[in-house]
């Protein structure tokens, strides 16, 4: 037998399946769930409809394992073997061809986190999703949890394919999951679910808002009265949450809840267990990644002074809110993470004093007149860069904010920002749009926005 039988789970085997459709090549996710097949004999198509160097370079790699690998790349060519399943990655839209023509054909449509679930069903899963703060979240629950519970692992979307893990030294997956990763689930069940906040997201993928949240919220489709959903309080008035089957905690910095700010400290139900003085995270949307992150480690009997030391050690993410230098008294911080409306909000919330903002990207569907009023009463000017950078504008100007200027490049953007700023001003670089107009990706782009900073100095 290759795989492991999850049978008294009521899941449908993987086991005995031999011809595999991996459809969008990546080296995160394709590359390892590809590797892990063929390794156990399996057949395995790689479909792209890019062809380029290094996914033709990742394909020799796999060949190397056997001759189990058939390269589509460049095509959008179904194959004509038997294939009995279709790994897709999340970037591929359930709207391609290949998949329709698939489920059609009765062939089966998964993800690899819903493949990983159903090779390894007793590992207890925390799943993180959310429009914003996903990454903050699962990298601070992993640390409390790792620093206490054995057998700790971390994954998914936060940049560790799930197929690189090694299970059999895992008993906590701690998950970062993507709306996309969730709509190829079909059995996945999180022992623990996290939604940490929905905004407007993504609306050049999903027809509307509606299918977007319904999306995030059928994270708990498959849970049971012993599991657990942690939502933020703003979520508890939204019908999908009424259908949640297990129990709930809700959250909150702004609003009531099992876990929110009093005085100066974080509780949970009631109890105080940490001081929010001594956090180094800014805002307080960081606030409620800690406070999720509080809730994960109390359902799992984690005791309170591991939390803290954790929490109160734990520093900013790259690219996430990001302090990046101060000269002449002008701060810069790198907020390249921020590829939504929602986040670049909560990034200017969290400022104290005048902020120059610079903003821009690809366009995801979002409209950027909701930002206006805080635009208005916390930012004296924006520079908008990107493809977006015309259309916002526009929605500036119509909105009666007036203090605005488009530059070609971010070289051009930070110049034009550092003569707009005046000593106590932040420079604040949240672009809330996607990378790939201008970069190769959030990384590339916060990278890119530090050196220029630094060649200021």
């Amino acid at each position: 037998m290759i795989f492991k039988p999850t049978n008294k789970y009521n899941i449908p085997m993987v086991a005995g399946k031999k011809n595999f459709l991996i459809l969008g090549f990546t080296e995160r996710t394709g590359f390892n769930v590809a590797k892990f097949l063929l390794e156990r004999g399996c057949k395995v198509f790689i479909s792209d409809k890019v062809r380029d160097d290094n996914k033709v370079k990742l394909i020799d790699e796999l060949s190397n394992l056997g001759g189990g690998v058939v390269n589509l790349l460049g095509t959008e060519e179904f194959p004509s073997d038997n294939i009995e399943m279709i790994i897709t990655s999340p970037g591929v839209p359930l709207s391609n061809p290949i998949i329709r023509r698939g489920i059609n054909e009765g062939i089966e449509v998964i993800g690899d986190v819903e493949l990983f679930y159903r090779l390894n069903p007793n590992i207890k899963y925390i799943a993180i999703t959310g429009t914003d703060g996903k990454t903050t979240t699962t990298n601070i629950t992993y640390q409390i949890l790792n620093k206490y519970l054995k057998n700790v692992k971390m994954g998914g979307n936060v940049g560790i394919p799930i197929f690189s893990i090694n299970p059999d030294d895992t008993d906590y997956l701690v998950l970062e999951i993507s709306s996309f990763q969730i709509d190829t689930t079909r059995f996945f069940n999180p022992y623990i679910g996290v939604i940490t906040n929905i905004a407007k997201d993504h609306m050049d993928r999903y027809t509307s808002f509606e299918e977007y949240t319904n999306s995030k919220f059928s994270l708990f489709k498959n849970q049971s009265s012993n599991d657990y959903a942690i939502l933020n309080s703003k979520l508890k008035n939204f019908n999908q949450t009424a259908n949640i089957p297990s129990k709930k905690f809700f959250f909150s910095a702004t609003l009531e809840g099992d876990v929110s700010l009093k005085d100066g400290f974080i509780t949970f139900l009631e109890e105080k267990i940490i001081n929010t003085s001594r956090i180094k995270l800014i805002g307080k949307h960081n606030m409620e990644n800690v406070m999720v992150a509080s809730i994960i480690a109390k359902i799992l009997n984690v005791p309170n002074d591991v939390i803290e030391e954790v929490v109160y050690n734990f520093s900013p993410l790259p690219h996430r809110m990001e302090f990046v230098s101060e000269i002449n008294g002008i701060r810069y911080i790198n907020d390249s993470k921020s590829t939504t409306i929602n986040a670049m909000m909560s990034a200017i919330m969290s400022i104290e004093g005048d902020i120059v903002l610079i903003v821009g990207g690809l366009d995801k569907g979002m409209d950027f007149s909701e930002a206006i009023p805080i635009i208005k009463e916390k930012v004296s000017y924006v520079i908008t860069i990107g493809s977006t950078g015309a259309s916002i504008l526009e929605s500036l100007k119509k909105g009666g904010y007036n203090n605005c200027k488009f530059a070609d490049t971010l070289e051009e953007a930070v110049k034009l920002a550092t003569e707009k700023a005046k000593r106590g001003t932040t420079v604040l670089f949240s672009p809330a749009y996607a990378s790939f107009d201008m970069f190769k990706n959030y990384e590339d782009r916060g990278e890119k926005f530090k050196a220029i900073v630094k060649s200021i100095l």
